[in-house]
């Protein structure tokens, strides 16, 4: 187990590695006495608990995202957006570019245009 030289240093520490609103007492506690300090976390938050991650192909935006590329020939970054309600096309590649850590995306080009797919048994899943 780490130490720390000071209580200072322990909460700056236990902040970084919980997120920097983590509170002394309810997320964490610290103890020790002179230059010893450490800190540990208590595994509970404000809300009543550590959250679940949620998987990125569960959010709504992204759901409708895969259902598109799952169509017979995929979907161009214009569709997605236009299907999103108008969002920028920036955003869409960023979207799908996060999707690719869960999601296996094939990329096609045919005259400059982009389609992204996915094969349909991912929405089984």
């Amino acid at each position: 187990m780490k130490t720390y030289s000071n209580r200072g240093n322990c909460i700056r520490a236990a902040r970084s590695k919980l997120g920097k609103d983590a509170k002394v007492g309810s997320e964490f506690t610290i103890s020790g006495a002179g230059n010893q300090w450490t800190f540990a976390a208590t595994g509970s938050k404000k809300t009543g608990g550590a959250r679940a991650k949620r998987r990125l192909r569960d959010q709504p935006q992204n759901v409708k995202t895969i259902k598109m590329m799952a169509r017979e020939g995929g979907a161009t970054v214009k569709q997605i957006a236009a299907a999103l309600g108008g969002v920028e096309e920036h955003t869409v590649r960023g979207s799908v570019s996060r999707l690719r850590k869960e999601v296996t995306i094939s990329v096609a080009r045919t005259d400059g245009i982009v389609h992204y797919s996915v094969d349909p048994k991912v929405l089984d899943e």
